[in-house]
């Protein structure tokens, strides 16, 4: 027999399933009824006929507009029990399955405007208790942009925040592995298809990786779902839903990424960004949120001031898995590398520090493996 919480997520899964039934006429159900169980089990009790006056009521009077074919869905009991039959084969596999009405659905995720009414997931969901960030940007990222996404995730990481992001190529994927290089880091994957579809096909390391270091896949559609443009912006308000603060790296003038900082704004979500060069292409949708009043990020202290976390200052660089502590000087020398060579003139007059200072950081950066010298120019090494 049933227990409650699962008759819920039966009842959410036939919906949700249901053609034609999209977001507004399953939220005016739901407002018509104390449990979404008696939906379920309205043609049971009360006979067809006053079901289907109360379905036609609940949408009148919400001014939703229907079909005669959509009443028919409600009530095609062929339909039904197939999805039945659905349910209990994800319910009998290694698949998670959580509704809106459920008490461990993510608390951050329910309060936005139009939250899923299900998840399915591998793995786990986040720790409603931990602080969490998504790290998007773009999939054709520069090395600049990938090393930034997977330092700021693995720095996060070692202070208990939890990471999410959208599994894409690029930023996503380097902000999922950054995290999961840190003893303890977990990142949450969420997928624009099904999560029985590893997209791309590249990243499968990543996918059971996530999974064995204690994250989650987590997606609205169901599990064969395949991959379609349309989903990928509607994942991205659940990304930005289940998180504190969301960060951009690198974005474009019409990158998806900015659809998640709209979603943020939205959810009243701290949206910051990585500035860059007003030339880089890559750098103008970041350039254009931080003019638009989200916060720059210039080191990691940014950050974790706000997540109520500045009382942290050290500033930490992990190399396979010990770790570096910088002194001022190193960190402000590090500070300024990037993928881009410099002499050690432009790194001085950048930081400040001395000549003798910057030639003694730079021996102690190159052999920390944290720079390279390139034909007497530096670059970031990690």
């Amino acid at each position: 027999m049933m227990d409650e919480e699962n008759k819920r997520i039966r009842a959410w899964f036939w919906l949700t399933n249901l053609p034609g039934y999209g977001y507004k006429k399953l939220a005016a159900l739901r407002a018509a009824v104390d449990d979404v169980w008696e939906l379920y089990e309205i043609e049971e009790s009360v006979g067809q006929e006053k079901a289907e006056e109360f379905l036609r009521q609940v949408f009148s009077l919400s001014d939703i507009k229907y079909s005669d074919a959509q009443i028919g869905a409600f009530f095609d009991r062929s339909l039904k029990r197939r999805l039945d039959k659905e349910f209990e084969g994800l319910a009998a596999s290694d698949i998670n399955m959580v509704c809106i009405d459920s008490s461990d659905y993510p608390e951050k995720l329910r309060d936005i405007f139009d939250a899923p009414y299900i998840l399915y997931y591998r793995g786990r969901l986040p720790e409603q208790n931990h602080k969490t960030v998504a790290i998007v940007g773009a999939r054709a990222c520069s090395e600049y942009g990938r090393s930034m996404a997977k330092d700021i995730a693995a720095q996060l990481a070692r202070y208990g925040v939890q990471i999410v992001s959208g599994f894409a190529r690029g930023i996503d994927t380097a902000s999922h592995n950054g995290c999961l290089g840190v003893d303890g880091g977990r990142t949450f994957a969420v997928f624009g298809s099904g999560i029985n579809h590893c997209y791309p096909p590249e990243n499968r390391f990543t996918y059971d990786e996530i999974i064995q270091k204690g994250g989650g896949i987590i997606s609205e559609y169901r599990p064969d779902t395949k991959p379609l443009s349309g989903f990928f912006p509607m994942r991205n308000r659940i990304i930005s839903g289940l998180s504190d603060v969301v960060i951009v790296v690198e974005a474009g003038v019409k990158s998806g990424s900015l659809i998640t900082a709209d979603h943020s704004l939205e959810q009243g979500r701290t949206v910051m960004a990585l500035p860059g060069r007003v030339t880089d292409v890559l750098s103008m949708g970041c350039n254009r949120l931080i003019r638009q009043g989200a916060a720059v990020i210039t080191c990691m202290d940014d950050i974790l001031f706000e997540l109520g976390l500045s009382e942290v200052q050290n500033y930490s660089v992990n190399i396979k898995n010990s770790q570096i502590k910088l002194a001022k000087p190193e960190k402000m020398l590090y500070s300024h590398l990037d993928f881009n060579p410099q002499s050690i003139d432009d790194l001085i007059r950048k930081s400040g520090v001395s000549f003798k200072e910057a030639a003694e950081c730079l021996v102690r950066l190159e052999l920390a493996g944290l720079a390279k010298r390139i034909g007497g120019m530096y670059v970031r090494g990690k």
